[in-house]
């Protein structure tokens, strides 16, 4: 009886988890990110950069190493 007891139990708590977890998220996101990015979006804050459309690669030069032996021992 019990053990029938506690199965039925956990069952309620993991439903109530899922339950409350969708909620807990979907008012976490309507009540904070929500309005954050909407302020953001009016005060044309971008956190992310701006990159040139025209421009032709992203890609920085870099200088060639020859692959000596004492190069080789300090990779890292």
């Amino acid at each position: 009886m019990i053990k029938n007891l506690w199965t039925r139990w956990k069952k309620l708590g993991h439903l109530l988890a899922r339950l409350f977890g969708y909620v807990l998220f979907a008012a976490l996101y309507l009540l904070l990110f929500a309005p954050v990015a909407i302020a953001c979006k009016l005060a044309g804050k971008r956190f992310l950069p701006h990159f040139d459309r025209s421009a032709s690669t992203y890609f920085l030069p870099k200088e060639k190493i020859a692959p000596t032996l004492d190069y080789l021992r300090r990779q890292w």
